[in-house]
């Protein structure tokens, strides 16, 4: 299992030293891996839109399936957030889109 998330392009290596875009992403990450007590975990900390990031982790190491939150899907006339809808249309396989609330 893969767990991606993105931070903005911005906070990228500064004087050779990660901003806290990058941390911040990565102790988010490994949290919810040690929280969930499961083992088979790889994170992936990504700059970036957070849809091209999934996209291309999914691509990259050939997933099944890729699971989404709705969040951000609220709002009038929008049946789809930006990064859900990106993924759903662009996925090289199965999305799962799962309720965020």
């Amino acid at each position: 299992m893969h767990l991606v998330s993105a931070y903005p392009k911005d906070s990228g290596p500064i004087d050779g030293k990660d901003t806290p875009g990058r941390a911040d992403a990565e102790r988010s990450m490994d949290a919810l891996v040690l929280s969930s007590g499961a083992q088979q975990f790889t994170t992936h900390a990504l700059p970036g839109d957070p849809a091209k990031a999934i996209l291309s982790v999914a691509k990259d190491v050939g997933a099944d399936l890729i699971v989404v939150g709705n969040k951000g899907m609220k709002g009038k006339g929008r049946f789809l957030g930006s990064v859900p809808n990106d993924i759903a249309h662009q996925a090289p396989c199965a999305v799962l889109i799962v309720s965020s609330t």
